[in-house]
């Protein structure tokens, strides 16, 4: 038990930027696909699943494969 204990102490320098570049790759994501235009809303919700239940891999393929539609700008 004691030695799990260390490789979880160990790895916590590598996870703890990767928990922090997939949270903001999330949030990132949620922002950019709110603010887009001329996405369906089907289409969104789509985007929306990928981005949340997938990982850092989720936002990664929405920004390389779903940034298709115009900016709303909200003032």
């Amino acid at each position: 038990m004691d030695n799990s204990l260390d490789v979880i102490k160990d790895a916590l320098p590598y996870i703890i930027p990767l928990l922090v570049v997939e949270i903001v790759l999330l949030f990132w994501a949620v922002f950019d696909l709110d603010r887009r235009k001329n996405i369906t809303s089907k289409s969104k919700m789509v985007w929306m699943m990928v981005i949340i239940f997938f990982g850092i891999i989720g936002p990664i393929f929405y920004f390389i494969f779903g940034r298709r539609g115009k900016v709303v700008n909200r003032e």
